[in-house]
């Protein structure tokens, strides 16, 4: 699926997939990461090595904290936002955490019973062969990060470039009526797209829509 996605959009953008910092893949992390300012300060530095300036940044859940931290603490880098269901807009509480296992869960059924148990736990990214491969091939990486605490008013209110939000209707991790409304309050320059029948697995639920929206923030 990440490359489908990566290969449509580098038709009409260059593109750099980055391997998040305290996550399994080729970033090594030798400091800790204790706060979104710390996160966003690695982003800027990796940024600033690859003589990056005017970025569209893309990010889904966490990726999309980290991008919205980067952009509150490092403003100047960043032409555009496109955050896919982040992270920083409700705690994570009982029903993300059981989203999570169920879908764990149902990642280990036989092939055949994984698409009705994916329309049962509203998690289509187990249906990803590639995604799931790479979720087992993780199982013994030691995460040191920390939960994304909610993002306050005033960090909000710091976001100034064009920043557009999708989420998912069925998300498990917030209320996106809510997230929509607050963010409509406190962010003049946010579009807000809440996809009806997505879960926070919007990535796979629509994935040609998400292309389709990156594409339309990020202009010809």
């Amino acid at each position: 699926m990440w490359h489908r996605y990566i290969d449509t959009l580098a038709r009409h953008h260059p593109v750099i997939a980055v391997d998040t910092v305290g996550e399994p893949g080729a970033s090594v992390q030798t400091a800790p990461i204790c706060a979104g300012r710390d996160g966003a300060a690695w982003l800027d530095e990796l940024l600033a090595a690859l003589d990056v300036t005017d970025a569209h940044l893309v990010g889904c859940s966490y990726g999309g904290w980290l991008a919205l931290n980067h952009q509150i603490h490092h403003p100047g880098r960043t032409a555009t936002l496109t955050l896919v269901d982040p992270a920083g807009f409700a705690d994570f509480g009982p029903r993300f955490y059981t989203w999570l296992i169920a879908g764990a869960l149902a990642a280990t059924a036989p092939r055949p019973l994984r698409p009705p148990l994916a329309r049962l736990v509203g998690n289509s990214a187990i249906l990803e062969t590639e995604l799931m491969n790479l979720m087992r091939a993780s199982m013994g990486f030691r995460r040191a990060l920390p939960v994304p605490p909610i993002l306050s008013d005033e960090e909000l209110r710091r976001l100034r470039v064009p920043a557009l939000f999708l989420l998912g209707a069925r998300s498990a991790m917030h209320d996106s009526r809510k997230v929509a409304d607050r963010l409509g309050r406190l962010v003049p320059s946010a579009r807000v797209e809440i996809v009806p029948g997505a879960g926070h697995a919007l990535p796979t639920d629509q994935p040609d829509l998400v292309v389709d929206r990156i594409l339309s923030t990020v202009g010809p």
